[in-house]
């Protein structure tokens, strides 16, 4: 575990972010961190494979806003070379986790967005119940991604249905950024992500995390943000009306559960036995 004394108040965000044709989105999820009624947050945006003028018009993106005035941390922004072109994302996770300095941890995707109430509400969690990790409620929006827009064509209220441990060892119902941890309760060595899937390397991280340390899902039904499902296919669907993007993705996704399953296997007596925050 880390030493609390060593960490600074506050939590660290990693905001992943890989197409730089998505500004609008990431300037959206910004903002969104930005007013966060929990103050001291700083975000960690980390870039895939951008040059050198991409990757100065994204730090410009992230500092225009007025973070100090508004009691928040400047933004850190950090490439990751991907001469391959490959899909890191859960590189860009491990190398967000290297750049963290705070007590608390969250994770938001460039293009989903948080309501002012989330950190307030998962760090109060975390104080009040000593758990490691706490989890709270995200809803949906279908939407399509234009220049300077983004249009939402469905709005979709409870759509990650779950209550606690048992339904997460069965499936993943709690996304990405729907929980925040204590850094100052977690061994470091056991905060990174599987590098070897590039599909639900936020449910393997979640098994292990909640398989080894106390977990709170005492706020669920308190909706802390959005998750946008984008119906192109643009993003990790499965199903989208791009066809060949789709087909893409659901081999990826059929990897990563094959790799998911091995570990449910070794977790499942972990898992059951693990302890669970009451209300």
């Amino acid at each position: 575990m880390n030493d609390s004394a060593s960490i600074a108040d506050g939590i660290d965000v990693i905001v992943r972010f890989h197409d730089p044709l998505r500004l609008v989105e990431l300037d959206r999820a910004l903002f969104s961190l930005l007013n966060q009624r929990f103050r001291q947050v700083r975000p960690i945006v980390v870039t895939q494979g951008f040059d050198e003028a991409t990757l100065s018009r994204t730090r410009d993106l992230a500092l225009r806003h007025g973070w100090e005035d508004c009691g928040q941390r400047l933004p850190t922004v950090v490439n990751v070379p991907n001469d391959e072109g490959r899909d890191l994302r859960s590189r860009l996770l491990n190398v967000g986790v290297e750049n963290l300095d705070s007590r608390y941890m969250a994770i938001l995707d460039s293009d989903d967005y948080l309501y002012g109430n989330a950190f307030e509400c998962l760090v109060n969690e975390l104080e009040k119940t000593n758990a490691a990790i706490a989890f709270a409620s995200v809803n949906r929006k279908d939407v399509r991604i234009f220049d300077k827009y983004v249009y939402s064509r469905k709005y979709v209220r409870e759509p990650f249905r779950g209550s606690g441990l048992k339904n997460m060892a069965v499936d993943n119902f709690c996304p990405i950024h729907s929980f925040a941890i204590d850094r100052s309760k977690i061994d470091q060595a056991e905060i990174r992500f599987d590098e070897n899937i590039s599909r639900l390397e936020d449910y393997e991280f979640l098994l292990r995390i909640c398989a080894r340390y106390p977990s709170s899902f005492n706020r669920l039904g308190v909706v802390i943000g959005i998750y946008n499902w984008h119906l192109d296919g643009r993003a990790s669907n499965q199903f989208a009306e791009d066809h060949e993007k789709a087909t893409r993705n659901r081999a990826e996704w059929n990897r990563a559960r094959r790799r998911v399953w091995h570990l449910k296997c070794q977790l499942r007596d972990k898992l059951r036995e693990q302890e669970v925050i009451p209300r």
